[in-house]
């Protein structure tokens, strides 16, 4: 489960890149932002998308560095149509029909 915190910063990044033009985003790859700070605790931001069965799949995430190289990543996304339809996915999704966040 995603900490309330860290999710309303991954629903902001995503809404962010959700406003961008299609095709920005079908180019967009995996891009790392700058670190944050949520709470006291540091996180690196990307955001990267893929083709998901003929959509566009935007994701978001937040990863924090553990002890001995173990990380957090928290993540959601969305699922983008040419049309302009939008379908919002969550941590559960990611890991269960992508199979990564």
């Amino acid at each position: 489960m995603i900490e309330p915190k860290v999710r309303e910063e991954l629903e902001a990044m995503r809404a962010q890149y959700e406003a961008r033009p299609y095709a920005e985003l079908a180019n967009l790859g995996w891009i790392d932002l700058a670190p944050l700070t949520i709470q006291e605790e540091v996180y690196r931001p990307s955001i990267w998308s893929e083709d998901y069965n003929g959509k566009l799949l935007i994701v978001v995430q937040l990863q924090r560095n553990l002890w001995l190289g173990w990380k957090r990543t928290a993540c959601i996304g969305s699922i983008l149509s040419q049309d302009g339809e939008i379908e919002h996915v969550d941590e559960f999704f990611l890991m269960n029909e992508i199979g990564h966040p």
